[in-house]
């Protein structure tokens, strides 16, 4: 699969109910998944405010609610 878009990605990963679930019972999470959802592959040639990159770091890797930890639970 060649994709960035990551809904797509999760359906095809076959984690669309399992993050619905998530993200109905998880208010950092979901709040999370908005700022990672944000990024491109173009927002990657783009400048951001260091408090915008903080917030993407912490988005996907925070210990408790992050979304790389999310994922990971399926690997």
């Amino acid at each position: 699969m060649y994709s960035h878009d990551l809904n797509e990605l999760i359906k095809q990963a076959g984690l669309a109910t399992a993050f619905r679930t998530e993200f109905a019972s998880n208010n950092q999470f979901a709040g999370y998944w908005g700022t990672v959802k944000e990024w491109s592959e173009q927002k990657r040639y783009e400048r951001c405010s260091q408090k915008e990159a903080s917030e993407l770091v912490m988005a996907i890797t925070d210990i408790s609610n992050g979304v790389l930890v999310w994922i990971q639970q399926y690997w």
